[in-house]
C-alpha cells in the first residue's frame, strides 16, 4: 500500500519524476486507506497530520490533498471537527489535478457561469430553506476564516456557489454546477491565485451580500449582485493575465 511503502528516498524519486502529480498520488493513497480501512459514510478519517506523517509529506501537502477530496465529494471538512467521508464513490470523470490551468479555459468556465449561475441566485431565493440557508452561511464563514489559505477557501467559494444551485431546487442544474466545479477545479485554482488580498476580501463581501439576498428572498437583487459578482471576477482575471502577457 502507498502508506506504507513511501519513505523519504521513494518520496524523493516519486517528485523527481511526476513533480505535479504528487496531490493525485495523495488522493489515491487516501482513497486506497479508505478501502483498505472499510469506512463508511459518516465516518471519521484520521487528522491531517497524522496522514502526512504515514505518508512523509508535509502537513499543508496533505491537506490540499484532502481539499481535492473534498472538491471530489469523496468527503467532507467540518471546520474544528475534523474530516469525515461523504461518499464511498468517485465521479468517473474528475478534474485532472497534475495539469497546469489553460487560460482560455479559466474565461470560458468563469463565462460559462455568468450565463448560469445569476438566474440560480434568482430561483434560490424564491426557494431557499432553512437548512440550506445555514448550509451556504456557514460556507461563506468557512470562506472568510480561509483568505490566505487557497485550498481551503477555494473549496468553501465553490462549496458557497453549488449550495446557490442546489437552493434553485433543480437537480440537473445543480448537478452540472457541482460537475464543472470538478472538472475545472484547476482552472478555477488558478483564478484564485491571479487574486490579491484585497480581491479575496471584495470576493467574500459580494458572497455575503448574494447569500443576504437569497436567504432574504430577494430573486431581483440575488440575480443582480451574482452578475456582477461573475462580471467582475472575469474582469479581473482578463487583467491578471494581461500583466502576465498571457492571451485567455
Amino acid at each position: 500500500m502507498a502508506v506504507k511503502m513511501l519513505g523519504n528516498q521513494r518520496q524523493v524519486l516519486f517528485r523527481n519524476k511526476h513533480p505535479q502529480s504528487l496531490t493525485q498520488f495523495l488522493v489515491n493513497g487516501v482513497l486506497e486507506l479508505i478501502s483498505e480501512k472499510k469506512l463508511s459514510v459518516g465516518d471519521r478519517l484520521p487528522p491531517i497530520k497524522a496522514m502526512a506523517e504515514q505518508f512523509d509529506v508535509a502537513t499543508p501537502t496533505m491537506r490540499e490533498a484532502v481539499q481535492h477530496l473534498a472538491v471530489l465529494g469523496v468527503a467532507e471538512i467540518r471546520h474544528g471537527s475534523g474530516t469525515y467521508l461523504k461518499s464511498v464513490s468517485v465521479p468517473a470523470v474528475v478534474a485532472n489535478l497534475g495539469l497546469s490551468a489553460d487560460p482560455k479555459s479559466m474565461i470560458d468556465i468563469l463565462d460559462a457561469r455568468l450565463m448560469l449561475e445569476p438566474g440560480l441566485a434568482e430561483r434560490a431565493a424564491e426557494r431557499i430553506t432553512p437548512e440550506l440557508s445555514e448550509k451556504m452561511e456557514a460556507a461563506v464563514k468557512a470562506a472568510t476564516a480561509s483568505i490566505g489559505e487557497d485550498p481551503a477557501l477555494h473549496e468553501a467559494n465553490m462549496d458557497f456557489h453549488c449550495l446557490v444551485a442546489e437552493a434553485a431546487g433543480n437537480r440537473i442544474l445543480s448537478e452540472t454546477v457541482r460537475s464543472y466545479t470538478q472538472i475545472y477545479s484547476a482552472e478555477q485554482m488558478s483564478v484564485l491565485k491571479l487574486h490579491g488580498i484585497e480581491d479575496r476580501v471584495q470576493d467574500q463581501q459580494e458572497h455575503l451580500e448574494i447569500c443576504s439576498a437569497i436567504i432574504s428572498g430577494h430573486p431581483d437583487e440575488a440575480r443582480s449582485l451574482m452578475k456582477k459578482h461573475l462580471e467582475r471576477v472575469i474582469t479581473q482575471t482578463r487583467r491578471q493575465l494581461e500583466k502576465r502577457g498571457i492571451a485567455p
